[in-house]
């Protein structure tokens, strides 16, 4: 087994620090809801992370420092907690110490005695999709997920794939089974040997007003029209809510355990009521297109508990909007935001920068948006069907909008998965005058 040893450090009574949090994506939110219930006497001075950030840069109302300006400022009186989930935690955790941040001045510390390969996602992730249970989410040329097919009822379903993560930790330790070599394991330390989840996706295919130029998922406008519903009826027959509620019954899924809600459309879904119910007190975080507004769906994502709503918008124009999109919404969406916004949603904007939406006009519209809605947090990714073959034009444009977004005094988080030499391109093209 995994050895592990977690600390928990406690403040003297009456002491006054400064916390930092170090991480800007999208766990930022919720960590720093956590640090406000935990800590609610101390303060908590903003954010960093290991990019050069600029001087006017914020995320949820919090100033985002390099970190060099937080050892100038506060001489290692300051304390830390790190927001990123496994393997990211422990690999900031080992930057910290050596800067020489003592590691009781990091909140969160967690010891790792033996280093062996993980993965964030087995680590404590359970993917909802159609036809099986996942590990993660496949990546289109790059990965494909381990799953557990339906059993008889979803209880055999879960424990079949409770028994298969620890059977796929213990292979992973010995440099086999079905997740050794894939692009999203690194040396690290899994965190967990134990049958636990703290993330639940719902990756299932209910139908969506869209047909998204890079969609290629069962459940869009312009599959069901192509090959009819079927996909969506099955999606219809999972037992989310039982599986919800047996995964607590069994204490794997702890209290402040996120459900994520991320394909089709749960708006226009048949089991919106039925899935609200069964997300009770849990984070709650929706993808959704924005077209249609809902005002439980934003009562659940204003708690301060990381919950939010995220709209991937991919246009700054109502035309593009059109060409990416597959329909006429843009003013829609637009309006709906704004509804989310009234309600005191946390609201997160995306864009998947293509060929087709990387224009100035694109990009200038989308920050307008930014300025009017004043998102909690905002990412920029790309076309996952491409791979990490990504033309000029999109790494250009993931520059230019990611200026004009700290222009704004805002961070962006750019998606990972996109690859370090893209990355790399990138950070060449910002530098560009």
């Amino acid at each position: 087994m995994l050895s592990f040893v977690k600390h928990e450090f406690m403040l003297k009574e009456n002491e006054k620090v400064k916390i930092i949090i170090y991480g800007t994506g999208k766990r930022a939110g919720l960590a720093l809801d956590i640090l406000r219930g935990k800590y609610s006497e101390q303060e908590i001075v903003g954010f960093t992370n290991s990019c050069n950030n600029s001087d006017n840069q914020k995320i949820f109302g919090k100033k985002v420092y390099n970190f060099s300006e937080i050892v100038s400022l506060y001489r290692g009186e300051e304390y830390y907690y790190i927001s990123p989930a496994e393997p990211t935690r422990s690999e900031i955790q080992v930057i910290l110490e050596e800067k020489g941040i003592d590691r009781t001045h990091i909140l969160n510390y967690e010891e790792v005695e033996e280093n062996c390969i993980g993965c964030e996602d087995l680590d404590d992730l359970m993917v909802v999709g159609d036809d099986a249970l996942y590990f993660c989410c496949s990546m289109p040329g790059q990965n494909i997920a381990p799953s557990i097919t339906y059993r008889e009822s979803i209880y055999e379903t879960v424990d079949a794939f409770l028994n298969e993560k620890n059977d796929i930790i213990r292979q992973l330790k010995q440099s086999s089974g079905p997740c050794y070599g894939c692009v999203k394991t690194v040396r690290g330390g899994i965190r967990k040997s134990k049958k636990t989840i703290d993330r639940l996706s719902i990756g299932l295919s209910y139908p969506c007003q869209l047909a998204c130029s890079y969609c290629t998922w069962h459940c869009n406008s312009r599959n069901i029209k192509k090959y009819g519903d079927k996909q969506v009826k099955k999606a219809y027959q999972i037992d989310v809510k039982g599986l919800i509620q047996y995964l607590e019954q069994k204490e794997v899924f702890s209290d402040t355990g996120t459900i994520f809600i991320a394909s089709g459309e749960i708006t226009i879904s048949a089991k919106r009521d039925e899935l609200l119910d069964a997300v009770g007190n849990h984070p709650l975080c929706v993808m959704s297109n924005g077209i249609v507004f809902n005002k439980r769906i934003a009562q659940k994502v204003a708690r301060m508990d990381g919950s939010h709503i995220e709209v991937s918008i991919d246009a700054g124009t109502r035309e593009t909007y059109k060409n990416v999109k597959g329909l006429d919404a843009f003013e829609k969406v637009k309006e709906t935001l704004h509804l989310y916004k009234q309600e005191g949603a946390n609201i997160y904007l995306k864009y998947i920068m293509l060929d087709i939406n990387c224009t100035d006009n694109d990009i200038q519209g989308f920050c307008g948006i930014i300025k009017s809605i004043g998102p909690q947090n905002i990412s920029i990714s790309f076309d996952y069907n491409c791979g990490q073959n990504i033309s000029q034009n999109v790494l250009r444009g993931i520059a230019k909008l990611s200026k004009e977004i700290n222009k704004l005094g805002l961070a962006c988080i750019i998606n990972p998965a996109i690859g370090k030499k893209n990355i790399e391109e990138i950070n060449r093209c910002i530098d560009l005058k």
